[in-house]
């Protein structure tokens, strides 16, 4: 294990994850791609870690990878870890939010990720595509953070799966072990079902009830079932609003150019500034 100086410089510095000690306020442009430039110095530790399970939607565009660290290391909500790793003998780094808690690591020695295929080439075509069990890589831990600024018992996430690792982190921390809430509102979009992952939705519409809510948005696929709906995210803001207290704390977790219109509805509708935690990825 070693400790290191990372400079990092341009390009998709983030995703997932807010960096407060290059930006301040709510919001981080840290990834959008119209940045030229992106300094990112922390100090961060490596360990080997090995793929133990994979989960794929059935397009084979996402994946769900569980990964056991060679040391177990702490971390908190909404960091992102660096994955590293040789890809046609090119050494490629890339972050990635953790999809899993704290609490997992410590007790189960394993550590989560959401990888969504962006290219045929590079990081994560590698993670959804090439890699296999029993495959290792490094991991630098863990830096950033997006996480609730007040205590709130009601929660809404909207989030699409290039976002979902920190917003599916926080509602298994919040729904599952923390246990302390009044109304938890998870709304989450994609194309069709078959870049869903069954064992994500599985979790999210485990805990359906009065108080927990997941909708999952679908805007090229029709389900006649109460827990999806058809079209995208915003037409749903305002029934999802209503049933919730005005206390909410909403965790947007989307690109750069969807971001603000979530955000500007979500102010219409009543939700003070100040309770948006936002990440553009």
């Amino acid at each position: 294990m070693s400790i290191h100086t990372l400079i990092w410089w341009g390009g998709r510095a983030v995703e997932g994850a807010r960096l407060e000690s290059v930006y301040t306020g709510n919001c981080i442009e840290g990834s959008n791609p119209f940045l030229t430039e992106v300094h990112l110095r922390s100090i961060m530790q490596n360990t080997l870690a090995t793929l133990k399970y994979k989960y794929d939607s059935p397009s084979g565009n996402v994946s769900y990878l569980l990964f056991q660290p060679e040391h177990i290391f702490s971390f908190t909500e909404g960091q992102f870890c660096m994955i590293e790793t040789d890809i046609n003998e090119k050494k490629m780094r890339k972050p990635y939010s953790i999809a899993s808690t704290n609490l997992l690591l410590q007790e189960e020695k394993c550590i989560w990720f959401v990888v969504k295929k962006a290219s045929d080439q590079g990081m994560s075509d590698y993670l959804t595509q090439q890699i296999a069990i029993w495959d290792q890589l490094t991991l630098k831990w863990p830096v950033g953070h997006y996480i609730d600024p007040k205590i709130h018992k009601n929660y809404l996430f909207i989030s699409t799966w290039s976002g979902l690792s920190p917003n599916f982190w926080l509602f298994q921390h919040i729904v599952y072990e923390q246990q302390s809430y009044h109304k938890v509102v998870n709304l989450f979009w994609e194309r069709t079902t078959h870049d869903l992952i069954p064992y994500i939705t599985e979790r999210f519409f485990a805990h359906n009830s009065d108080a927990v809510t997941t909708t999952i948005c679908l805007s090229q696929e029709e389900i006649k079932t109460p827990w999806y709906a058809y079209g995208y995210v915003q037409s749903q803001l305002g029934k999802t609003i209503d049933q919730l207290w005005t206390a909410t704390t909403c965790f947007v977790c989307w690109s750069p150019t969807i971001v603000p219109d979530i955000v500007y509805q979500l102010t219409e509708l009543g939700i003070a500034r100040e309770d948006i935690v936002v990440e553009k990825y």
